[in-house]
């Protein structure tokens, strides 16, 4: 019976008319839900500790491609690794300096200092490709990669 509903005689009758889900159906599914969200836990747990194991192997020996990202390749085809990944910030307090030094300051921003203006100035040769990149802070991080073969030959990944 569902909680805070009378005792009295056909209100589940009742509730189960309001609602094409029974209330014997709803509990089932919220028992399932409970053992499907364990369940998952715990092969989230496992899959992160598997990925740790090919990651840490693939940094020791695997073969750089030219991103760099480093791969092997299993017996069965499988190419497996850590691929790279670079995402990149502007440093706003560089970027203010350098482009205060070389009077582009105003060039490059509206209300604070715009990527893409940034990226103007070095298309109009006002700035180097070099001063450019030296304005961002890269942060590399590695995400697990798991190719089957059959994948591989798909989308023409090789080693």
């Amino acid at each position: 019976m569902p909680v805070g509903t009378s005792a009295k005689k056909g209100v589940i009758s009742e509730l189960n008319n309001a609602c094409s889900i029974t209330f014997e159906r709803a509990c089932a599914a919220a028992e399932q839900y409970e053992a499907l969200s364990s369940q998952i836990k715990m092969l989230e747990k496992r899959r992160d500790e598997l990925k740790a194991e090919f990651m840490e192997f693939s940094k020791v020996y695997g073969q750089p491609n030219e991103n760099g990202s480093l791969y092997f390749k299993d017996n069965r085809g499988y190419m497996i690794g850590s691929m790279r990944r670079v995402s990149y910030s502007l440093d706003p307090e560089r970027a203010k300096e350098f482009l205060e030094a070389r009077r582009l300051l105003e060039e490059a921003q509206t209300m604070r200092i715009d990527p893409d203006k940034l990226k103007a100035l070095a298309a109009l040769g006002k700035i180097t490709e070099e001063e450019y990149a030296s304005l961002f802070d890269a942060k590399v991080s590695f995400a697990a990669s798991v190719v089957s073969p059959e994948k591989a030959a798909k989308y023409g990944a090789s080693e």
